[in-house]
């Protein structure tokens, strides 16, 4: 893998323009298969989950063309006869399960490697499982294969004891082909799962939101569009990580944003000494010290757990002492150990990292684990003294698009080797 070189201390400035938001763009990109026909993507994120995506596509024999500079994607979607995706291509990430909802609905079977991606966790696939079973699939589950099937799929009221995002949009998938109205109960409320609801109505799908429950509508026949367009919903994990290196490191423009999906944390920082401007599409944030937080992760809308190791980075700056908890992934602390390389000090105690707040970074090397933890790295290194070293910079490209032009644009000094 990959190493960043990053010389800190410099006074970020600049404008950072928000991309499409990769957790849209992995549920969207499969339901594309849905359908027969032209669908184009556009506000797609230059991302390696969507290069990993479209190797899946090539091992499908899905026709598609990829316009990275004009952040474009269009798929030929046309009747898959490959009903056996069992490759490390599955594996190498997580977004790859949504496979198993749209194969079960428009095919009613699939044989599918276990999906892998970031270690932050054992990320179980059982809600999703438990709702095929509820629309009538048989389920295999070996442990390393998935083997799904159904003679056919018949709607059903599916009530999540927990929210969950990926099985929400899995569910989705599979009912829009189940015969009568189903209903998910308890479903996940994140931007994402509204803008695959928009798409999938586009697409000609029936899908409604009525507050925490979604009604699916299923069709009987397989549906054929022509030439849809739709633009994937800016990316709100990329803008509150963009507004925080601008907290820690000078005065960043963020634009293309969407202010409603990050209000919570947005407004708890402003409300703690951010020097924020704030309007509905960009904020303005400029380098403050913020005071000690006691935050919790939370399903939407509460602070996302994707955020939680970022925002620890700012709090490491702050005035007093924090504490976060995670709600979500139990293992989603690990960079705050390797964040104490660079002079900071964090204890990680059961769920919480406890978090000793006027720090001053001093540059150092550290290893990333996982994509969110390798965020925090890089922030925190362009916030030090002297030179940081973050091994395994990969993960980071499998979610921020165009990273290091963005960077380089409002005065980092990184260097990728």
């Amino acid at each position: 893998m990959k190493k960043a070189i990053i010389i800190g201390g410099n006074e970020l400035k600049g404008e950072i323009k928000i991309d499409g938001a990769k957790n849209s763009v992995l549920a969207l990109l499969p339901a594309a298969l849905m359908v027969n026909g032209k669908v184009t993507f556009e506000n797609v994120p230059n991302i390696s989950d969507i290069k990993s995506f479209l190797e899946i596509f090539d091992y499908l024999e899905i026709d598609y063309f990829y316009e990275k500079s004009a952040a474009k994607l269009t798929i030929h979607s046309r009747e898959i006869t490959n009903l056996e995706v069992v490759t490390p291509l599955v594996e190498s990430f997580r977004a790859s399960y949504y496979l198993m909802g749209v194969m079960l609905g428009r095919y009613k079977q699939l044989t599918i490697s276990m999906p892998g991606g970031c270690k932050i966790g054992t990320r179980p696939v059982d809600y999703h499982l438990e709702g095929f079973k509820a629309l009538g699939a048989d389920v295999d589950f070996s442990g390393s294969t998935i083997i799904l099937k159904a003679e056919k799929l018949i709607a059903s009221e599916i009530n999540f004891p927990r929210k969950s995002v990926g099985a929400t949009m899995n569910l989705i998938y599979a009912a829009c082909y189940a015969e009568g109205l189903s209903v998910i109960k308890n479903a996940a409320l994140e931007p994402e799962i509204d803008d695959l609801i928009g798409f999938m109505n586009v697409l000609g799908f029936k899908v409604l939101r009525i507050q925490n429950d979604i009604h699916i509508e299923g069709m009987e026949k397989i549906l054929n569009v022509d030439d849809i367009s739709y633009s994937v919903v800016p990316d709100r994990i990329e803008a509150m990580s963009y507004v925080i290196l601008g907290l820690l490191t000078g005065e960043i423009k963020v634009t293309n944003l969407n202010y409603s999906h990050i209000k919570k944390l947005i407004d708890l920082l402003k409300a703690h000494g951010a020097d924020l401007e704030i309007s509905d599409t960009e904020i303005i944030a400029r380098k403050s010290t913020v005071k000690a937080l006691d935050i919790v992760t939370e399903e939407y809308p509460g602070v996302p757990t994707d955020i939680a190791q970022i925002l620890g980075v700012l709090l490491m700056k702050g005035d007093g002492d924090s504490v976060i908890t995670e709600t979500i992934f139990e293992n989603r602390f690990e960079s705050f150990i390797e964040l104490n390389k660079l002079n900071c000090k964090n204890e990680i105690v059961d769920d919480s990292v406890k978090i000793t707040g006027g720090r001053d970074f001093i540059g150092n090397t550290v290893i990333a684990k996982d994509l969110r933890g390798c965020a925090s790295l890089v922030f925190a290194g362009l916030a030090a003294k002297f030179q940081t070293i973050v091994e395994n910079i990969d993960y980071m490209e499998r979610g921020y698009s165009n990273l290091y032009k963005k960077l380089s644009a409002v005065g980092a000094n990184i260097q990728i080797i």
